[in-house]
């Protein structure tokens, strides 16, 4: 179901507890910017005991989080962000599915793994280039 919140917002004020009913205890809802395909999930913020965050997410992976005191403002400040259309609960899983996820997913490793010092940026690119071989052997 496509919903598209700032109508919603701003014609109920009743939206957002709304949706803090349905999602409220265990997070996940997940919104879409409307011209592209980024997207955030809402969830308890794993680092800030009591706080929430909307994590934004794409095609390759995730970008970014900002961390707010309460799953209204999460929302809120979410939907000010442009993501303002609601997704189906299952969307984050099946992009976490695809090639592009687990290629962005191992790049933001690499990355982790350089910045800690346990690999050099060297290995980081053979094992990306390894990944890229096996995704794609006809390219190589």
């Amino acid at each position: 179901m496509t919903v598209f919140l700032p109508d919603l917002i701003s014609t109920n004020p009743r939206t957002v507890s709304l949706l803090k009913s349905q999602y409220g205890e265990r997070g996940g809802l997940i919104l879409k910017q409307r011209q592209t395909t980024l997207w955030c999930v809402v969830l308890r913020d794993a680092s800030s005991p009591g706080a929430w965050r909307y994590q934004c997410f794409a095609r390759d992976g995730f970008h970014s989080h900002h961390t707010c005191g309460s799953f209204e403002q999460a929302v809120f400040e979410a939907v000010q962000s442009g993501y303002v259309v609601r997704c189906g609960d299952g969307l984050l899983d099946q992009v976490a599915q695809t090639p592009d996820w687990q290629r962005g997913m191992l790049v933001c490793d690499l990355i982790r793994q350089v910045n800690s010092g346990r690999v050099t940026f060297g290995e980081a690119s053979r094992s990306l280039q390894e990944f890229d071989r096996r995704a794609n052997p006809s390219r190589s």
